[in-house]
């Protein structure tokens, strides 16, 4: 038996480089977690083949890294269809793949988005005599309020449950999901393993030229010499930001600038109501942004906001944390965890927007707050190394697959 670990890795979001639709709602914390998994488990050694979605004007195939090959597959479809049906026309050509190549593969990972296309998946993985690794990136997918009945069969539930036992190993991301989900499906508990979201730190920790820095402000027009409060993430209803114009009022009165980093199906409503806040020269919002600039994003940042009105993990504060950037947060799902304790993040009560708004401006003037929050964050995000994450996540693979000695370089099949 060869040494290097084969692994199917399926997934319906993975950062590409190019330019994306917000039709298509690419940006957030799971397609770079996922691209960062895939680049440092190739790092040590594991041949990887990625199915992830295509995005029209995106190429089919792509090696990013020396044993990894990512597959983008599905038809093209006009922008008003494509958020209803990517994911469908995507599941449907990896079951292809699934039923017509899966033995070369020594295990199946599958990332859960919160469509049903992804438990269907595990359904189909688990009868291709390989074992099934799922990674639960969301909330259970009738806890976020999914459902599809038959009289009182309720089909959703029964479909996620038949899917989470079939798979072999269930990767959560927090103590509190594992305990929630053991309770919620009690045959499954032995299963599940807590590997949480990681990040690269001595990437995010390094200095940005200051050339690279004065490019992106002008880029994005932010002016020299003011405070910069920052939002990554998706622009969509569950992210908050029906929130972000009321703050920008506020920062408008402190002489505060705005940065709104990230796309959604939801940027068009945002950005008529920023336009009606009356604040000119207050605000921006970029678009997509590469890890590269968001990188840089993090480094003009003074205080990080995080409006989520629910939130499996908060991947983002990680990288804040690891640029030295303190975060204003609601303390809901996930964000609690990666606080810890003492907390290493500004945590405002759920829906209490004013309080949000408060600890915006309360950062904003105490250096000493925002520095303490800082020396926090250093020592919290230790705890979330990607390298650690990796190895982790190798040792499941290795005691599911068989494999007992180390992974080490191979070439694609």
């Amino acid at each position: 038996m060869s040494n290097t670990l084969r692994i199917l890795r399926i997934t319906p979001h993975l950062f590409r480089s190019g330019v994306w639709s917000a039709a298509f709602d690419p940006v957030g914390g799971m397609q770079t977690q996922v691209w960062k998994l895939t680049e440092e488990m190739d790092r040590i050694g594991i041949s990887q083949t990625v199915l992830t979605s295509w995005i029209p004007g995106s190429t089919r195939r792509i090696q990013p890294f020396n044993s990894t090959l990512v597959e983008c597959l599905g038809v093209s479809l006009p922008q008003f269809a494509a958020r209803r049906l990517m994911n469908f026309t995507w599941a449907l050509a990896v079951m292809w793949r699934l039923f017509t190549g899966s033995m070369r593969y020594d295990l199946i990972h599958i990332h859960y988005n919160h469509s049903i296309w992804c438990r269907a998946l595990t359904v189909i993985a688990h009868h291709m005599n390989v074992p099934v690794v799922i990674t639960l990136n969301t909330e259970l997918w009738v806890e976020n309020g999914y459902r599809l009945r038959l009289g009182r069969f309720d089909v959703a539930r029964w479909i996620e449950q038949r899917a989470i036992k079939s798979s072999d190993r269930v990767i959560v991301l927090t103590d509190s999901n594992a305990a929630r989900w053991a309770r919620e499906l009690p045959q499954v508990g032995g299963k599940i393993v807590v590997i949480p979201d990681a990040v690269a730190i001595k990437d995010f920790a390094a200095p940005i030229d200051k050339m690279e820095l004065d490019s992106f402000c002008r880029q994005h027009s932010i002016p020299k010499d003011s405070l910069v409060v920052g939002y990554v993430g998706r622009i969509r209803s569950e992210k908050g930001w029906e929130e972000l114009p009321e703050i920008t009022k506020e920062l408008f009165k402190v002489g505060a600038f705005l940065l709104i980093c990230g796309d959604g199906p939801d940027r068009r409503r945002l950005e008529m109501a920023m336009r009606n806040t009356g604040c000119p020269n207050s605000w921006r919002i970029t678009g997509f942004l590469d890890p590269a600039e968001i990188k840089i994003a993090l480094h003009l940042f003074d205080v990080l906001i995080l409006p989520s009105r629910r939130e499996a993990f908060g991947s983002v504060l990680l990288e804040a944390m690891a640029s030295g950037v303190p975060a204003v947060a609601y303390g809901v799902g996930g964000i609690l965890e990666v606080a810890g304790v003492p907390n290493a993040i500004f945590l405002v009560p759920p829906n209490d927007r004013l309080a949000f708004k408060q600890a915006i401006l309360d950062l904003l003037r105490d250096r000493g707050q925002r520095e303490l929050l800082i020396e926090r964050g250093r020592q919290r995000v230790a705890d979330f190394e990607l390298s650690s994450a990796a190895r982790r996540m190798t040792n499941v693979y290795q005691n599911l697959s068989g494999h007992t000695r180390s992974a080490c370089p191979g070439a694609l099949t």
